[in-house]
């Protein structure tokens, strides 16, 4: 077994068991992203996430609007549009890009942009709760450890690909840790 198909196996064994627990979401896009959250955040100890397809349309909204208004570009969203239903939430952007791209489908997986996000773990000091020497941001969002909820959604813009997940409660508070 190759290095590469070791995260898809865990990932699979770890869907079969958040199912177990009534965890295990309605389809395998959103399923395959929460798995790939849930990795992450069982590494540092912290509760597993639910989807929410509410935050999932509210995700897939903003998506749909930087294909519409910025070729794909990613922009978080600022101020009150982070907001859903008088709640702020959390915010992780992905963007890829492939020439030739592969035809059908996105370039990118669910576990991709939701690894990306993990990897900046090496920027991240838990003893102070900063980052240091890099981004690290959208890796303290996906393991916060008081957020609960997470749905995401994604947007084609030819050879471009922008991933947006949102996240309740919202994370990455000053003067607090991520876990």
């Amino acid at each position: 077994m190759t290095t590469r198909h070791r995260p898809a196996l865990a990932a699979a064994m770890t869907a079969t068991l958040l199912c177990w627990v009534s965890v295990c979401p309605a389809d395998e896009f959103s399923e395959r992203f929460v798995v790939a959250h849930n990795v992450w955040r069982s590494k540092v100890g912290v509760a597993p996430l639910k989807w929410s397809s509410e935050l999932a349309g509210f995700a897939q909204s903003w998506a749909n609007h930087l294909k519409k208004t910025n070729a794909c570009d990613m922009k978080h969203r600022s101020g009150g549009e982070r907001k859903l239903n008088g709640k702020v939430t959390g915010e992780n952007l992905a963007w890829t890009w492939q020439d030739p791209k592969p035809e059908p489908g996105f370039i990118y997986t669910p576990e991709e942009p939701v690894d990306s996000w993990g990897s900046e773990v090496k920027f991240y000091d838990h003893t102070t709760g900063n980052c240091k020497g890099g981004v690290c941001g959208h890796y303290s969002q996906l393991v916060w450890h008081n957020t609960t909820e997470v749905g995401c959604g994604r947007a084609s813009c030819g050879n471009a690909e922008v991933w947006v997940c949102n996240y309740l409660p919202a994370g990455n508070y000053i003067g607090e840790k991520a876990y």
